[in-house]
């Protein structure tokens, strides 16, 4: 699954500018489905949050995961 990748490589890619404007364009659309219904599964968008939460947190986990 691409969240459980990103909490293992995150912190690399958003190390090196030109891949963290990479991975922003690519997370900017899901933090929309997070913040919405959208017709994804609750279980899907909380696992997206959690993913924005690491990365909000600078990849370090704020509580064990």
């Amino acid at each position: 699954c691409f969240c459980i990748m990103l909490t293992q490589v995150g912190a690399q890619l958003d190390a090196q500018e030109h891949r963290r404007k990479r991975l922003d364009e690519i997370l900017a659309p899901l933090q929309a489905c997070t913040e919405t219904s959208s017709g994804w599964k609750a279980r899907l968008r909380f696992i997206l949050q959690d993913v924005l939460a690491l990365r909000n947190n600078e990849w370090k986990p704020s509580r064990g995961i």
